[in-house]
């Protein structure tokens, strides 16, 4: 015991900060920033493509949950506010999430972020698609199989890009 207290003293962390790794931030942001974009553009090719809806749909969608649900009607209108504040929430969600899910990334092993990351995707898809559906009932009409497996390629992408940009020799488990 008295060795344990020795190097953290020696070492000049607590307890808490030699037995957690930490979380780099900028490599998360940077992380869910690329993970959101390619999130972002399967969801407009699929919508835009395969489901023949207009491209700023997703958009409008997304800032409905903050202009409310007079924001989606017409859904072929363009509107400029609408589309910008969907693009920043977006990517305001993707970082939030990336800071989240890479607290719990650092924890484990590089060799498991890919699963872990696909399971991180799905949870995701399930919260937003299920659970704040009941708070913005519009987004149940996104629910596919096609948009679970794009948020878990966003998550696939997300543990990827933050080990790839995680600084060596750092902690890391």
């Amino acid at each position: 015991m008295a060795e344990i207290d020795l190097r953290y003293r020696l070492s000049g962390l607590s307890r808490g900060e030699a037995s957690s790794p930490k979380v780099q931030p900028l490599a998360a942001v940077i992380a869910g920033l690329l993970a959101g974009l390619v999130l972002l553009l399967m969801l407009e090719f699929l919508a835009v493509v395969i489901y023949d809806e207009p491209p700023w749909k997703l958009f409008r969608a997304i800032a409905a949950m903050v202009f409310g649900p007079d924001t989606l009607e017409p859904d072929d209108e363009y509107q400029l506010g609408a589309m910008a504040l969907g693009l920043g929430l977006h990517f305001s969600f993707s970082v939030l999430y990336a800071l989240a899910f890479c607290r719990l990334l650092v924890e484990f092993p590089s060799e498991v972020a890919p699963w872990l990351g696909m399971l991180f995707g799905v949870v995701l898809y399930s919260v937003n698609f299920y659970g704040f559906t009941n708070l913005f009932p519009w987004l149940s009409a996104m629910r596919s199989f096609d948009t679970l497996v794009s948020h878990a390629l966003f998550g696939l992408i997300l543990a990827l890009m933050y080990w790839s940009f995680h600084a060596p020799g750092k902690p890391s488990r």
